[in-house]
């Protein structure tokens, strides 16, 4: 049966029965998994149905029993996820009630760790991510983990979880931003030729960015190449008038 069916017959029964905990709760389900198909059109009638999660699942569990709330727990908190920064405490929250019921949701971690991230709670974030990957991660939540590591200056483990989702990932966009993490990394560490391997593998699939241009010249300016190490600055500004670090290197 579809999301849309569900969501329509559970709004046939509060009209007569407003205060019905099963229909609040289909309500709320149905609600969630529709905005969740739907929420690249980002209009407002798909904004609703977020909307409407939060407000079924939070009124059906005043009628429910205390062991039924580990789900709706689990999807007002994913709910909250999707509404942002500001709701980032809520969805916690409501995702910790639903770890505490025992039942087993398979990406209730990788959703509480992002919600840490969006409070700015790094290591409350890497505990979280870290405990999702019981389940076999997918290459985001690889990448994710390795950002995230980067943020607490940990470059080790950095490095290592840019590496493994650049072995797990088809896709190539994230395998270059994967390299320039590792360019950059490798650069800080002295191992420059190494760098400097990173930064043309990405020229050579994507000549356009100027991140890796960028991460080039610093290699040549180290190694006294400065005419070189220019050029390619000036390329990343072809491709990147805004590029911060390239106008601060060619200080315009």
């Amino acid at each position: 049966e579809s999301y849309n069916s569900v969501y329509l017959k559970s709004e046939i029964i509060l009209k007569n029965d407003p205060f019905n905990a099963q229909a609040l709760a289909f309500r709320g389900f149905a609600s969630y998994y529709i905005y969740i198909s739907e929420s690249d059109e980002a209009s407002n009638a798909i904004t609703t149905y977020l909307e409407n999660t939060i407000i079924s699942l939070r009124q059906a569990m005043y009628f429910l029993k205390e062991s039924e709330l580990g789900k709706l727990s689990y999807i007002l908190g994913k709910a909250y996820y999707q509404k942002g920064e500001y709701y980032a405490d809520l969805a916690i929250k409501y995702l910790s009630i639903a770890e505490a019921s025992g039942v087993n949701f398979t990406d209730l971690h990788e959703f509480k760790g992002m919600a840490y991230l969006l409070l700015g709670e790094q290591d409350k974030a890497i505990s979280s991510l870290t405990l999702a990957l019981q389940e076999p991660p997918s290459p985001l939540l690889l990448y994710i983990l390795g950002e995230t590591y980067l943020k607490i200056d940990d470059f080790q483990n950095a490095k290592q979880y840019f590496f493994e989702t650049i072995s797990q990932t088809k896709d190539e966009l994230l395998q270059l931003r994967c390299r320039y993490h590792i360019g950059i990394i490798l650069f800080n560490e002295g191992e420059f030729e190494k760098a400097k391997n990173e930064f043309e593998a990405i020229i050579e699939k994507d000549d356009a960015s100027s991140d890796a241009h960028y991460g080039l010249g610093l290699v040549l300016e180290q190694q006294g190449q400065l005419a070189k190490a220019r050029s390619e600055w000036r390329r990343a500004l072809r491709f990147n008038p805004s590029h911060e670090k390239t106008r601060e290197k060619l200080k315009v």
